[in-house]
């Protein structure tokens, strides 16, 4: 099959998240069972933009926030003229939510969460930046709705989003397959930093994540400003706002995050809307104790006390904290099945199952 991956930012670059780790785990599955797959994303540089499918935009267009909305217009374009070029045109989220308004065109939808839903859940404010942010959210949620109604094949990567969707939709087709993590691997590189977290004697705790208002960031902060001997570690985003007993490291690399994994005591996940977390699923498979609030997709990973902890507000959060670092055992007893749970995503287990959908849409559409 020659399959058109939707993403946004470059799932090969640097500053690629959830979406793009997926999509990057994905094409290079689909690669070795002999696909050809090609993958569309934003470009910055208008020397590197020439190719059909890295869509150069404008830094104005960046600057006044309408990249998304320009991207998703410019890409409808392109994919229009190059259809038939294309076995299964892959959709995910609300990156190429256009594309199934294509007649003609062979579309596979994934959903990674829902905006509308984050919508509900963000800080009301009365700037004019909110403001157009909150408008072009609100559209881009609505086309990822119209999206989901009009592409020929579903998938959601919980039980929770696939619920929304089918409530909004009326879809009762929507397939249910999780998003997926790479087995831990040894990291033979040294980092400083490392060593010096490591050798501090102190309960080590990890947020990460690139949006710290849905993640939590303040809340993990708030939380352990007052619990004696821990260490929070923040990787992913620039937090300015240093703090005592806080190591904000910032954007990492893939290979200082799997080291950062291995030192970790427990991951801290107050995040207040998610569709499936890979980054905490990774920090479970190097046994890290997930310590998370209560939302749907955290329900369905986590068993309270078995392979975790769920909490419901950041005073639970506080004492379960309390608790574990007062009693240490709890951690090297539960490991086992924390690191058992990641398991059962792993990519040998999960890609297969949606690479047999690619196969079924595709030979529905020659039929």
């Amino acid at each position: 099959m020659r399959i058109l991956e939707i993403s946004y930012r470059n799932p090969y670059g640097k500053n690629g998240a959830g979406v793009e780790s997926y999509i990057y785990k994905l094409a290079n599955f689909l690669k070795s069972n002999k696909n050809i797959v090609e993958i569309a994303y934003a470009s910055e540089n208008k020397i590197n933009g020439c190719s059909p499918m890295e869509v150069y935009i404008p830094k104005f267009v960046w600057k006044i926030g309408l990249a998304k909305f320009y991207y998703n217009l410019k890409l409808y374009f392109i994919v229009n003229k190059n259809k038939s070029a294309y076995d299964i045109i892959h959709i995910n989220g609300d990156n190429g939510s256009l594309i199934p308004f294509i007649k003609g065109a062979k579309t596979l939808m994934t959903l990674h969460g829902s905006i509308s839903e984050t919508l509900k859940l963000r800080t009301k404010s009365h700037s004019i930046k909110y403001i157009i942010s909150y408008i072009l959210d609100s559209i881009d949620g609505f086309f990822e709705i119209a999206s989901c109604r009009k592409s020929q094949m579903v998938i959601s990567v919980s039980e929770h989003t696939a619920r929304f969707f089918k409530e909004k939709t009326g879809r009762n087709d929507i397939n249910v397959i999780n998003t997926c993590i790479e087995p831990p691997y040894k990291i033979n590189k040294n980092f400083d930093i490392i060593d010096e977290l490591k050798n501090s004697g102190r309960t080590l705790l990890l947020w990460v994540g690139r949006d710290p208002v849905r993640k939590g960031l303040n809340i993990a902060k708030r939380t352990i400003k007052d619990i004696d001997n821990i260490t929070l570690i923040t990787a992913g985003y620039n937090d300015e706002n240093p703090q005592e007993n806080v190591v904000n490291l910032g954007y990492v690399d893939n290979d200082l995050l799997q080291a950062i994994y291995q030192i970790t005591d427990i991951i801290l996940f107050p995040s207040i809307n998610e569709g499936f977390s890979i980054g905490l699923l990774e920090a479970m498979s190097y046994g890290c104790i997930p310590v998370a609030f209560s939302i749907p997709s955290t329900n369905e990973l986590i068993k309270d006390g078995e392979n975790g902890f769920i909490v419901n507000n950041e005073d639970e959060l506080k004492q379960k904290l309390s608790w574990l670092v007062n009693n240490k055992y709890i951690i090297k007893q539960i490991r086992p099945n924390v690191i058992s749970r990641a398991s059962d995503y792993y990519c040998n287990k999960i890609l297969p199952g949606i690479y047999s959908l690619m196969e079924e849409l595709n030979q529905s559409q020659n039929h």
